[in-house]
């Protein structure tokens, strides 16, 4: 009996001294927290980072102003209709997507011909494209004048701010489908020497750029997307010389926005409100802001990832910070190997922080896959333009970029050094332009910030322009 009494209070003793353990612990970890959460913030603010997601909220739109409501439109795009899109593509590629488009970088343009298995002639592929895009043409060009005629404005800033993510972003895969076909039909227009077609195309595309630049990192990507397809169109028609001084002009005029930086930083800090918001809303058989719903067994996991003790939430929301932080610091030093190294603070599955590390992880993975790219695109972009200007002009191409009128800077972003791009006249005395950084960084070797207009291997039909 005296054993099992002595049992028993041994055991009474060591369960206080595991509820005092395990409430220390509690209080302890809070602190902690609490402390990790203050410092993060002091640095936020000491970087200029909101951590308010409201703040990040477009202006309001009104419905007749409203991209996504005009009813040219919602035919198109309503979820039923999505078959009708893909017939778009399905005519304009004529049920072959594997052909390669053109490759500036490597100076090289993709005729027709190539879409068809017989041996014909580029001139009777190009009718034969012509021929089954009529219908599709005749849609574009309603939809290109509505986008045209419509204010300038965020078609995701509302929802990012005030709405669940996904209701914001519902219309992404239709309007990307659709400024491909946009592409085609650019491309299209300047085989058959329709430069102002070719203009029309190139503007519709840099005004849904303009649209689709929310505060997201997702749409920052859909953004620049655009605008890379439109750069795409301009190379085309470089080519082919479809264009006069004045259409140069208004292309030069569509280019002209360089706040690629800002937006990118401004993306990765709305990323991190995102996040701290996420971890303030979300509870166990609670609903958070994204529609997550932690009321069944098998979200254990979640409510692990976010839930918890408040240090431990804490912690979270400080690492997001540090993280957000850490990829700005990354960007604007331009230590773009720094971007390949794991920029995870706990890479184990089963810590409570996994989650928040692997969006971390996303987030890096997006800026080393190129979102840093487009600010020195564009530069060399508008250096083409202004070179084509001077062809029209003098008759020649400058020999070197100080014979161009350039109102910008040909400041290399990429570059950590911030030298100049590269300029320089290849075989057939056409410009080629190019980053020296990325010559160097590459990508396993291929220089893609690059624009030349000459290549050994490219052929358009039979004959290469000159």
């Amino acid at each position: 009996m005296k054993k099992r009494e002595r049992l028993r209070r041994v055991a009474l003793r060591g369960s206080i001294a595991l509820i005092l353990l395990l409430l220390a612990g509690w209080f302890v970890e809070n602190l902690r927290g609490a402390k990790a959460w203050e410092e993060a913030q002091a640095r936020a603010e000491a970087a200029g980072m909101s951590l308010n997601r409201a703040d990040y909220a477009g202006t309001e739109i009104r419905d007749e102003d409203n991209l996504l409501l005009k009813p040219e439109f919602k035919v198109e795009f309503e979820m039923e209709e999505s078959a009708r899109l893909r017939e778009w593509r399905k005519m304009l590629r004529l049920g072959n997507p594997n052909i390669d488009g053109s490759r500036p970088h490597q100076g090289v343009a993709t005729g027709y011909r190539k879409w068809f298995r017989e041996e014909i002639t580029e001139s009777e592929a190009q009718k034969s494209v012509v021929e089954a895009a009529k219908e599709v043409e005749e849609r574009l060009a309603t939809l290109s004048s509505v986008i045209l005629e419509t204010p300038v404005h965020s078609v995701f800033a509302k929802g990012e701010a005030t709405q669940d993510f996904m209701e914001s972003t519902e219309w992404t895969l239709p309007i990307l489908g659709f400024t491909k076909c946009f592409e085609d039909s650019g491309v299209l227009a300047i085989r058959q020497g329709n430069g102002e077609l070719a203009l029309e195309r190139i503007r519709a595309l840099c005004r849904l750029s303009q649209m689709t630049q929310g505060s997201s990192l997702i749409s920052l990507l859909i953004s620049n997307a655009m605008k890379s397809k439109a750069m795409g169109l301009v190379w085309e028609g470089l080519l082919f010389r479809v264009w006069d001084d004045a259409q140069l002009t208004v292309l030069q005029s569509e280019f002209s926005d360089l706040k690629y930086e800002e937006r990118l930083e401004r993306a990765i800090a709305f990323e991190a409100a995102w996040g701290i918001e996420y971890l303030s809303f979300i509870e166990l058989g609670g609903e958070g802001i994204t529609g997550v719903k932690i009321t069944e067994p098998d979200s254990f996991l979640n409510s692990y990832y976010y839930g918890g003790l408040q240090g431990w939430k804490d912690r979270r929301r400080a690492i997001i910070i540090d993280g957000a932080l850490g990829l700005l610091e990354v960007f604007r030093t331009r230590d773009f190997e720094g971007l390949k190294k794991e920029r995870n603070p706990n890479p184990s599955p089963y810590s409570p922080m996994y989650a928040v590390a692997g969006a971390h992880l996303l987030i890096s993975g997006t800026l080393n896959g190129g979102a840093w790219r487009p600010a020195t695109e564009s530069r060399i972009c508008r250096i083409a333009l202004a070179a084509e200007r001077a062809f029209l002009k003098d008759g020649t191409y400058p020999k070197n970029i100080s014979g161009l009128e350039l109102e910008f800077s040909t400041t290399d972003l990429t570059d950590p050094e911030e030298r100049e791009l590269a300029y320089d006249l290849g075989p057939n005395e056409r410009p080629q332009i190019w980053s020296r950084f990325q010559e160097e960084f590459g990508d396993d070797g291929e220089e893609r910030l690059r624009w030349q207009f000459w290549s050994e291997g490219m052929r358009v039909g039979k004959v290469a322009p000159n």
